[in-house]
């Protein structure tokens, strides 16, 4: 963020705190709260200059040692109808912006996108943030801001490559279906030489490795797609029979 986006998030988080107390909300209620909502609370108060914005705000300015540009800043956007838009790339920090640090500190980020087309080819998009580069420590806020702007690295692959420029440059390092059944077939029989008490976590990796390229379809989506398959064929079915016995010699 630049030095005046940064002071905006800083009255915009500020604010929304006190908002969540001035509606008897906790932490585990921040999610449920819309931008939209809580810039009309902003709108009323800065309009007769209470609860933070008594004084023009000033208490609010110090406390936060930010310039009074971008409290004017959270001020017009709260008055324009519209401006609650503004908050929705960035509304993820706020909302989580009020949790505490999580208890167990994440090592590392990572986002894995896997193509696979109809041949058989298949290549892996990833990206990732090893812990050192959050100075803070990851937390909500920052992993949920991650998977946002990391989803969008990922995007840029298929707009500069285009899934046939993917196809053809890099899937073919991997092969086809058949060599991963090959691998797989490997990793089982050197599992099945390990102690008994190794067993079961590698199975666990090995199986996890499996959903990760070649995710199992769920039952449920199995079921709906059997039924789906039935109506098609009962349609098909019953026009077919249309067509022999119906009509003007029916």
């Amino acid at each position: 963020m630049e030095n005046g986006e940064a002071s905006v998030f800083l009255i915009i988080r500020k604010l929304f705190q006190l908002y969540l107390e001035a509606e008897g909300l906790t932490v585990a209620d921040a999610p449920q709260v819309g931008p939209e909502k809580f810039m009309i609370w902003v709108k009323d108060l800065a309009e007769v200059g209470l609860g933070p914005f008594e004084d023009g705000g000033m208490d609010l300015v110090e406390e936060l040692d930010v310039d009074e540009d971008s409290l004017e800043a959270v001020v017009a956007m709260s008055a324009n109808p519209m401006g609650f838009l503004q908050l929705m790339p960035i509304w993820h920090a706020v909302v989580l912006s009020q949790r505490p640090d999580p208890d167990h500190p994440l090592e590392s980020f990572q986002l894995l996108c896997i193509l696979k087309w109809r041949d058989g080819r298949a290549t892996p998009l990833a990206v990732f943030a090893p812990g050192f580069l959050s100075s803070d420590g990851f937390t909500d806020a920052t992993v949920s801001g991650l998977l946002l702007t990391q989803s969008q690295e990922l995007m840029r692959h298929i707009i500069s490559d285009g899934l046939d420029g993917l196809h053809n440059s890099k899937s073919e390092q991997y092969g086809g279906p058949e060599v991963f059944r090959e691998f797989v077939a490997m990793m089982q029989s050197g599992i099945a030489e390990l102690p008994l008490d190794k067993r079961k976590p590698c199975l666990n990796y090995l199986r996890l490795f499996q959903s990760i390229i070649s995710p199992p379809i769920p039952h449920e989506l199995q079921v709906q797609i059997k039924e789906m398959a039935s109506k098609v064929r009962q349609t098909a079915e019953s026009e077919l029979a249309d067509e022999l016995f119906g009509g003007w010699d029916g």
